[in-house]
């Protein structure tokens, strides 16, 4: 069965604007595992003493850590996506969830500890000036103050994601992504075997009204279909 080419065979993510290589990606994770270390040891069991100033401190470290660890996971993410079936690119994924899930439980803390500072404080110290650049963060995270567990209950959650659901959305996808369908003679993927026999339809419509002059069925048909596709994105 021959595929069809798409012009889009040479074409990846350009991820240079995140990391010039994977060794760069891997100074980022250390260093954030060292601050989200250091973190834990300057903040555990102290959110609810802190001032409205060394909260905006606390946060702005938390910030950093998340940063790398949060850069790190979208550059593994767009690296394997484009290639599925590369074992290296889902080793590379593999290991950064791993790494990521330890940065998180590391900074799982704060989350428990600041849902559980009393309603008067928590609302004075979200309103305060020095917290004006997370304040969304803070009211967003004791919105779900009464669905919070122990601090191990939700380690053992963030542990078991690797190998539960986030493990079963990557196999499915490494699954559906090498999956081939035959369509006119072509082996298409899934996204194109599911695209391509509209779009088909409607080159032939065009074909079809090119060279007529008159408003035909054809035209009114390909004319309604374009519409009906800005609609849907609008």
């Amino acid at each position: 069965m021959k595929q069809t080419a798409t012009g889009a065979e040479d074409v990846h993510w350009d991820l240079t604007d995140l990391y010039a290589d994977e060794d760069a990606l891997a100074e980022d994770l250390a260093a954030a595992e060292r601050e989200a270390s250091a973190f834990a040891d300057a903040y555990r069991g102290r959110i609810h003493t802190l001032c409205a100033g060394e909260l905006s401190e606390a946060l702005k470290r938390m910030e950093s850590v998340l940063d790398k660890a949060g850069r790190a996971y979208t550059y593994a993410v767009l690296n394997w996506s484009t290639a599925t079936h590369e074992a290296a690119r889902g080793a590379l994924l593999q290991k950064v969830k791993e790494r990521h899930a330890q940065i998180s439980r590391l900074m799982l803390f704060f989350s428990i500890e600041w849902v559980r500072v009393g309603e008067d404080q928590a609302s004075t110290l979200a309103a305060s000036a020095e917290l004006a650049f997370c304040r969304h963060f803070l009211q967003r995270e004791r919105l779900y103050r009464d669905h919070v567990l122990s601090e191990a209950e939700e380690e053992v959650l963030v542990e078991t994601d690797v190998t539960g659901r986030s493990a079963w959305v990557r196999y499915f996808t490494e699954t559906m992504g090498a999956v081939r369908f035959t369509l006119d003679g072509e082996e298409l993927s899934q996204q194109l075997s599911a695209a391509l026999p509209g779009r088909r339809a409607i080159r032939a419509v065009a074909r079809r009204c090119a060279n007529n002059d008159d408003d035909c069925g054809g035209c009114r048909l390909l004319a309604w279909t374009k519409s009906s596709q800005v609609e849907s994105l609008g």
